[in-house]
């Protein structure tokens, strides 16, 4: 029985580690909020980084991932465009990302390319309008924030971890209550 509540609860916090990694799904305008918007803007003007609107038409995909994963290595390497934008913003560092996933980069680069591009007219009609409301609704991607985010899977470890303390300290005390008991209630006399 002690085997399979192990098993079970090692097997539970193993799947929910997993499932709760869907930090690669997350969507791209949280990972830019999260990540990016303290810093940076996209057609807003500079901010402590550079304003990145249409930034994917200035740098390449290949260079912009190695930038945002570590902008300090390809400032070690003497980039010059790495060095160029770290003296135009007074020698400030970018923070470096080295968790994100080339596909959360791409995520946030095609939400900056999304968002740099100009909005598209007015729709002629109310039915139109309705209709691009509904098609732009079904293609935004979900979230990967919410009941399976890493906070919430680090909660969940911690507490399944504290009910299996708390169910072998509960065996271990009923143990040792039991021998104190079986202890106290037999006859001890020295004089039978």
């Amino acid at each position: 029985m002690k085997i399979n509540i192990l098993s079970a609860a090692i097997a539970f916090c193993f799947l929910f580690s997993f499932v709760g990694s869907a930090h690669a799904q997350a969507d791209a305008k949280t990972l830019f909020k999260d990540y990016c918007k303290a810093c940076h803007t996209i057609d807003q003007g500079k901010l402590v980084g550079p304003e990145l609107k249409n930034i994917h038409e200035k740098r390449s995909e290949e260079w912009l991932i190695k930038w945002i994963r570590n902008p300090q290595a390809m400032l070690d390497a003497k980039d010059p465009d790495a060095i160029a934008i770290w003296e135009q913003f007074n020698k400030v560092p970018m923070t470096p990302n080295p968790n994100m996933t080339d596909d959360d980069i791409r995520g946030i680069l095609a939400y900056i390319k999304e968002q740099s591009s100009p909005a598209p007219a007015a729709a002629a009609t109310p039915a139109a309008a309705a209709d691009s409301a509904a098609g732009a609704a079904a293609a935004a991607p979900a979230s990967g924030s919410g009941w399976f985010s890493m906070p919430f899977n680090l909660l969940l470890a911690v507490i399944l971890v504290l009910l299996v303390v708390i169910y072998y300290l509960s065996n271990s005390v009923r143990r040792l209550t039991d021998q104190l008991s079986d202890f106290y209630h037999t006859d001890r006399s020295f004089f039978k």
